[in-house]
């Protein structure tokens, strides 16, 4: 199963207009979705992809999804897209999960303070999850800022190594973009603009080997 996995856009839609091929089309969040009509954008510029199927989550930035969720799952379902806040589905024996959570920094959506009020959020992360989505990247992977400041969440790296997912994307932090593998998971964030919102990288591919999970 080929993934092809991108993030934080912001509005940058209109530049953005091939992906690599794969079967799975994921978006990490930021969009800058702050309207019904951000959203209806969205969707509609989403649905133009040709891959099988299509994941998304919200990001930091994307402030109408918060207190949305019924009507967001309801567009997307419709538009035939698979929007995740901190559930599950499963594709062809795949186990997918996303969460929009990241912890809090100023006063954006989707954040939670760093401790117990964010475990609370990844302990609901099952077991046996493949492919693992949220926002912000796990502490010590790929969450360094341009300022050199380490911005990864602490529990969510304690509860990747716990579940160990084949391939964990996220994006939030910019110019942590790239992949690195540990011995049970490839971390990946699939930021296409930098720290300065220029559009300079490229959707990431991922090849998961389905007959590793479904043996």
């Amino acid at each position: 199963m080929r993934l092809v996995g991108f993030a934080d856009i912001h509005h940058n839609t209109q530049y953005v207009d091939s992906l690599p091929e794969g079967d799975v089309l994921i978006f990490a969040g930021d969009e800058d979705i702050r309207s019904f009509e951000d959203l209806i954008n969205f969707i509609t510029w989403f649905i133009g992809f040709s891959h099988k199927h299509k994941i998304w989550i919200a990001g930091n930035h994307d402030l109408y999804l918060e207190h949305n969720y019924d009507l967001v799952k309801r567009v997307s379902k419709e538009a035939g897209v698979i929007y995740l806040d901190n559930e599950e589905v499963e594709i062809e024996g795949v186990r997918f999960y996303g969460s929009p959570i990241t912890p809090r920094f100023f006063d954006w959506a989707f954040m939670r303070d760093r401790g117990d009020e964010i475990t609370k959020i990844w302990e609901r992360i099952p077991e046996g999850i493949d492919v693992l989505i949220t926002h912000g990247p796990a502490l010590g992977k790929l969450d360094i800022n341009g300022r050199g400041e380490v911005c990864g969440c602490y529990d969510l790296a304690r509860f990747i190594k716990k579940i160990k997912p084949k391939v964990h994307f996220c994006g939030h932090i910019h110019g942590s973009y790239g992949h690195v593998r540990d011995e049970d998971t490839m971390y990946i964030n699939c930021s296409l603009l930098n720290e300065h919102y220029n559009l300079v990288n490229d959707a990431i591919v991922y090849d998961l080997n389905i007959g590793e999970i479904l043996t």
